[in-house]
């Protein structure tokens, strides 16, 4: 379920949700912050699945 939700924000979408938000809230700052978060997050789970995969991996092999 995690990985679904990963590759559905994607940066072209994190950026579209925060222009849409940008519309209607008017909070840019606030909002790149988010989304500076929501991608730094995404990358952290991309990251650590990496390195969990590379960890299962050599175990196995």
């Amino acid at each position: 379920m995690a990985a679904v939700s990963i590759t559905v924000l994607s940066h072209e979408n994190i950026k579209y949700l925060c222009d849409a938000y940008l519309g209607t809230l008017r909070i840019n700052s606030l909002c790149i912050y988010l989304c500076g978060l929501i991608e730094a997050f995404i990358y952290f789970l991309k990251l650590f699945k990496n390195i969990l995969t590379d960890i299962v991996i050599t175990r196995i092999c």
